[in-house]
C-alpha cells in the first residue's frame, strides 16, 4: 500500500497516524527518489547558467565601463584641443563667423598665387641655405677660438709662435745629450793634461764635436803619448779617469771611440791581450755604450807590416767583446799631404777633420773606408794604368801598346800620392812584383812596384818593366796592400 500524504511543493510522500498509511519502498521511496534528483539537476543546470550570465554581464559592464572612460578622456581632449584652438583663433582675432570670413578675405587680398609660388621658392632656397650652416651651437665664436687654440696653457700666440715654442721644448737641452766618450794618444790631445771640452781644431774630438755635437756632448779624456799598453798612459787609464769623473754621467755615455796603437810596441798576439784588456775594462765600466775602435791612426805616408800586424791584433780583441772595429784608419789620410805641417806626422785641422768625417760615418753606421781610383798614361801616350785602392788593398793593371818600346815600359807609370805604400823592414817587408804577358803570349815579363820608401811624404811609387826584353804589346796586374 502506498502513502496517503505528499508534500506540498514537490508532492513527495509522506506518512502519518492513519493506519492505513504504509510506505512502499519500491514505489514511494524510488518516486521521491527519483523526483529528488530531477529537481537537484535541473537546479545545479539553472545555477550554472545563471552563473555564467552573471560573469558575461560583468565583463560587458567592464567593456562599458573603459569605453565610458576611453570616451570620457577622448572628450576631455576635445575639450582642451577646440580651448587651444578658440586661443589661436582669438590671437587672429577670429571670435565668430563673420570675423573668420573677414580673415579670409585679408589673407586673399595680401598676394596672387604666383607671387606665393615665387616666395615659397625663395624660402625653399633660403631653408636649403641654412641647413647647410653649423648651429651656432655648433662653433666657436673668435673669442672662444682665441681661447681654446692659441692660449693652451696660459699661452697666447700665432700658430707660428706656436710652433717654434714646440719646437723649442723638443730640443734636448745640451746638458742632457748622451755622452759620445774620446780616449785616444796625440792625435786627439797635444797635452798630458786631460782637457774634456778641448776646443783644439788640429784634434779629431774637436772636430768630430763639430760634426756630431747636435746629438752627442763629445768628452775627451785623451793624453799625448798612450796607447794600449804605454806604460802610465794606457788607454785603461783614460776610460777608469773618465768613469771617476763627476763631470761624466755613467749611464749617459752612449759611445765611446778608441783612436790609436801607434805608439804601442808588440806582436800580433800582443796587442790582442792588450786591447781584449782594453774593451773588457771599458765594457764593464760603460755597460750601457757602444765600443768602437780605431787601430793605428796615421799620417800621410803609407803603413808599413808592422802597423798592420798591430792593427789586427786590435781587431781580434775587438771580436772578442763585441767592440764595432773601424778598419782601414791608416788610410785616411795617406797622400794627403795638405792636411799636414812639414816635418809632422799630426795632422792639422783639415787633417783631423778627414778622421772625424769617418768617424762619424761609423757612428752613424754608413762608414765603408776610403775609396779611390785613377788612369794614368805615360807623356808618349803608349803606356796606360788603371789603379783603384779600396778595403785596404790597391789593385792596379798597366800595359804597352803596340808602339810602346822596352825603355818606355822600363819607365814605367808613377801613381797617385793615395797609393802610397811603405816597404817596412825585415821581417816586416814585402815587396810587390807582376807577372806580365806579351802580345804572343810566350813570353813573361816581371814588373815591380818601386819607390815604396819608409815613411815616405813627399813621392809616389811607380810600377815599371823590369827588363831589357820587352816591347810592344806588353802589360800586368799587381795588388798590394794599402
Amino acid at each position: 500500500m502506498s502513502t496517503t500524504q505528499h508534500t506540498g511543493h514537490y508532492n513527495l510522500p509522506t506518512f502519518g497516524d492513519n493506519p492505513n498509511d504504509r510506505p512502499s519502498w519500491r514505489g514511494d521511496f524510488t518516486d521521491a527518489m527519483t523526483k529528488i534528483d530531477n529537481q537537484m539537476y535541473a537546479n545545479a543546470t539553472n545555477i550554472t547558467t545563471a552563473t555564467a550570465a552573471a560573469n558575461n554581464a560583468t565583463t560587458a559592464a567592464g567593456e562599458a565601463k573603459t569605453a565610458a572612460n576611453n570616451a570620457t578622456s577622448l572628450a576631455q581632449t576635445n575639450k582642451n584641443d577646440i580651448a587651444d584652438l578658440d586661443g589661436y583663433f582669438g590671437k587672429l582675432g577670429v571670435t565668430s563667423e563673420s570675423t573668420a570670413q573677414q580673415l579670409m578675405d585679408t589673407i586673399n587680398g595680401k598676394a596672387e598665387d604666383t607671387e606665393l609660388t615665387s616666395l615659397k621658392s625663395t624660402v625653399s632656397s633660403l631653408s636649403s641655405t641654412v641647413n647647410t650652416k653649423a648651429n651656432t651651437s655648433d662653433v666657436y665664436t673668435k673669442g672662444q677660438a682665441d681661447t681654446t687654440f692659441t692660449k693652451q696653457g696660459g699661452y697666447s700666440g700665432t700658430a707660428q709662435q706656436l710652433n717654434q715654442r714646440i719646437q723649442a721644448l723638443e730640443t734636448t737641452p745640451q746638458d742632457q745629450l748622451p755622452i759620445c766618450l774620446c780616449i785616444g794618444d796625440s792625435y786627439a790631445n797635444s797635452s798630458e793634461s786631460v782637457n774634456p771640452d778641448s776646443t783644439d781644431a788640429t784634434k779629431w774630438p774637436t772636430q768630430l764635436r763639430n760634426i756630431i755635437g747636435n746629438d752627442y756632448r763629445v768628452k775627451n779624456y785623451s793624453v799625448t803619448g798612450a796607447g794600449f799598453n804605454v806604460s802610465g798612459k794606457t788607454f785603461t787609464d783614460q776610460i777608469n779617469n773618465a768613469y771617476s769623473a763627476s763631470a761624466i754621467d755613467n749611464d749617459n755615455v752612449a759611445i765611446i771611440i778608441v783612436g790609436g796603437g801607434r805608439n804601442d810596441i808588440g806582436t800580433t798576439p800582443q796587442m790582442e791581450s792588450y786591447a781584449d784588456a782594453t774593451f773588457s775594462n771599458a765594457r764593464t765600466k760603460f755597460p750601457k755604450a757602444r765600443i768602437i775602435s780605431v787601430p793605428m791612426l796615421w799620417h800621410n805616408a803609407g803603413m808599413d807590416m808592422y802597423g798592420r800586424q798591430k792593427a789586427a791584433g786590435v781587431a781580434e780583441a775587438a771580436a772578442k767583446n763585441g767592440v764595432e772595429n773601424v778598419d782601414w784608419a791608416w788610410t785616411w789620410n795617406i797622400g794627403n799631404d795638405s792636411n799636414f805641417p812639414s816635418g809632422d806626422i799630426h795632422p792639422n785641422a783639415n787633417g783631423s777633420k778627414v778622421i772625424a768625417s769617418y768617424m762619424a760615418s761609423a757612428i752613424r753606421g754608413t762608414y765603408t773606408g776610403r775609396y779611390e781610383a785613377a788612369t794614368l798614361s805615360s807623356s808618349s801616350g803608349h803606356v796606360h794604368s788603371n789603379i783603384v785602392a779600396s778595403g785596404g788593398m790597391v789593385f792596379a793593371t798597366i800595359w804597352g801598346e803596340d808602339p810602346s818600346t822596352n825603355a818606355e815600359l822600363q819607365a814605367g807609370l808613377t801613381f797617385p800620392n793615395w797609393a802610397r805604400v811603405a816597404i817596412g823592414s825585415t821581417p816586416n817587408q814585402f815587396r810587390t812584383w807582376g807577372a806580365g804577358l806579351t802580345n804572343s803570349g810566350t813570353a813573361i815579363s816581371g814588373w815591380l812596384l818601386v819607390n815604396t820608401r819608409n815613411s815616405d811624404t813627399s813621392g809616389a811609387p811607380k810600377i815599371s818593366y823590369f827588363g831589357n826584353t820587352a816591347g810592344g804589346n806588353n802589360g800586368c796586374f799587381a795588388c798590394y796592400p794599402w
